[in-house]
């Protein structure tokens, strides 16, 4: 079994690291880095805050709601085909999504 741990994303690569949990025995850890390289560079940075029963939430730093929520607030994104589609849930309903279609495109709660 390998765990995928997301160092960094930069503009047309995605590198990542693999590791093995299983090398660690005796203090020694294998690890390889894997560039995939994309036809496009696209990246989603979604921040969302709750404090007593206040959310915030900022998709890539730009305020796109604030309000009440009473549930659990659940988070969604993904890059697909070079496009970006986020969505924030409150409970089981939709309180925000990047797009017209974002909710459908992803798994909700």
């Amino acid at each position: 079994m390998r765990t995928i741990n997301l160092c960094y994303l930069v503009p047309a690569f995605l590198i990542l690291t693999l590791v093995d949990p299983g090398a660690a025995v005796g203090g020694q850890v294998e690890s390889e880095t894997v560039t995939v390289t994309r036809s496009c560079s696209s990246s989603i940075r979604l921040n969302v805050n709750t404090n007593n029963g206040y959310t915030t939430v900022l998709f890539n730093g730009e305020k796109v709601f604030s309000g009440k929520t009473s549930g659990k607030v659940l988070t969604d994104s993904e890059i697909r085909n070079c496009k970006g589609y986020a969505a924030v849930w409150d409970g089981r309903i939709l309180i925000w999504q990047s797009s017209e279609e974002a909710a459908s495109v992803l798994t909700a709660p």
